[in-house]
């Protein structure tokens, strides 16, 4: 567990993370440069999925860990997950390619 209590936690090959951005990156990286979403999709893309990552998190911490969470966290949560589903309607997550 992380000692600040912070999710998500990724620990390979002996190295930690929490941040999900430094996550992502590090995770992308890790098939090489042929498998790299960022290669693919591009900076603009990258940045894309980053921010649509970033968009739930805030939301969904508060409802699953806070006891204090409203059904106006709720509705907060249900607008983000709508506005998500708007932009992943293509068959792939962000472009037109798939690898």
């Amino acid at each position: 567990m992380d000692p600040m209590g912070k999710v998500p936690w990724l620990v390979h090959r002996g190295q930690k993370m929490i941040d999900s951005c430094s996550i992502m990156r590090y995770v992308d990286e890790l098939k090489g440069p042929k498998a790299s979403l960022f290669r693919i999709c591009g900076a603009e893309g990258f940045k894309k999925a980053l921010d649509m990552s970033n968009s739930i998190a805030g939301p969904r911490s508060k409802l699953c860990f806070s006891s204090e969470a409203t059904k106006e966290d709720a509705d907060v949560f249900k607008m983000v997950l709508s506005n998500i589903d708007k932009e992943i309607q293509g068959p792939y997550l962000v472009g037109t390619y798939t690898f």
